[in-house]
């Protein structure tokens, strides 16, 4: 399911850029209900203070667990399993979804919710 869903969005993401907007998180719900068994997806993405805070508030008001994940998690783990020294956004999220098939999926435990008044 993991590499599914990372071909689906880096497709997405470089032909109509995905927005970080009540729009763009609607067209990747669309996406992630498109796929055989939502339920099963594996959410990851890099540790970015508070930036990411939209996107896990949305995942979380539509169900969906996720993984933050350290990005010195990730670039150890780029380091273990090439020798180039590349860095673009598609190899980072290839990166992710492939560390994400590696470790025990730990979904966020945060409760954003609470937090708004």
């Amino acid at each position: 399911m993991i590499a599914a869903l990372y071909l689906l969005l880096i497709k997405r993401l470089f032909q109509n850029l995905l927005l970080n907007d009540k729009t763009g998180f609607e067209q990747l719900l669309t996406i992630f209900n498109s796929l055989s068994n939502p339920q099963d997806i594996k959410i990851g993405f890099e540790s970015t203070a508070h930036y990411a805070l939209n996107l896990e508030l949305f995942l979380e008001n539509a169900n969906h667990s996720f993984m933050e994940i350290n990005p010195v998690l990730i670039k150890e783990y780029k380091k273990s399993t090439s020798l180039r020294r590349t860095k673009t956004d598609s190899i980072d999220c290839e990166s992710i979804a492939r560390w994400l098939m590696t470790v025990e999926y730990k979904p966020h435990s945060k409760d954003f919710t609470t937090l708004i008044p």
